[in-house]
């Protein structure tokens, strides 16, 4: 949380964000995802963040389980979002303009 108001900060966006509770897919999992949006128009400059409540130092699938044993070790994973897909879906719009 303190890297994103950096990064918010530089870019001048607004302190407060959008804020989006994503679904809860399955009722056996303990964690929980929201995500946060600087910035309104995916053109330009905008920060987002997910944050996992609940979740272990791994990434979220809505497909994949961990073994029991590393979810000791790491910890729960997350149910409701891709790690991988949601990134993607952040930066494949995202163009670099040229200073004019």
């Amino acid at each position: 949380e303190e890297s994103v108001a950096v990064w918010r900060r530089l870019a001048g966006l607004p302190e407060t964000p959008l804020s989006f509770r994503m679904p809860h897919l399955q009722s056996s999992d303990p964690t929980s995802a929201t995500r946060y949006v600087w910035g309104n128009d995916p053109a330009r400059v905008q920060i987002q963040f997910m944050r996992i409540d609940g979740g272990g130092h791994t990434g979220s699938s809505k497909v994949e389980e961990l073994p029991w044993i590393l979810r000791k070790i790491v910890g729960n994973m997350n149910h409701d979002v891709d790690t991988a897909e949601e990134a993607w879906n952040f930066f494949k719009d995202k163009r670099v303009t040229s200073p004019r």
